[in-house]
């Protein structure tokens, strides 16, 4: 519903269509306030607010759960791309990642902050260096 709701808005006649849609979905009119706050009310029956798919995903999923955190420290991750890099000098950073249990992205920022490491040619056909 809200797909057309923000399509009323690019056709220009946002009120008219918005009325219109909540018709549709819920067969009651949508309720507009205006005051310090501009506020929609928009009915709707329960079928329209159930989960569609495969999968009901549950509601009360926390939030700001952190993702990717290191299980260890800045300073044991760089130890650990070093190693690995020492070992095979054509490592992909996804493979680091990977083994390491952090982002690629992750990788690229500690690899950044190691000042004796560069990549050297481009690529798959490149290899790391520890200068």
């Amino acid at each position: 519903m809200f797909r057309e709701i923000g399509l009323a808005d690019e056709l220009g006649s946002g009120m008219r269509n918005t009325y219109k849609y909540t018709q549709l979905y819920s067969g009651e009119n949508p309720v507009f306030e205006e005051g310090g706050i501009f506020r929609i009310t928009i009915p709707l029956k329960k079928i329209a607010t159930q989960k569609v798919g495969r999968e009901n995903v549950p509601r009360n999923v926390p939030r700001n759960v952190p993702r990717n955190v290191p299980r260890m420290s800045p300073e044991e991750l760089k130890s650990k791309i070093v190693e690995m890099i020492k070992n095979d000098s054509k490592v992909s950073r996804k493979f680091m990642a990977e083994e390491l249990e952090v982002n690629e992205k992750t990788i690229s920022r500690y690899i950044k902050e190691i000042a004796h490491i560069r990549y050297v040619g481009k690529g798959k056909n490149g290899h790391w260096e520890i200068v």
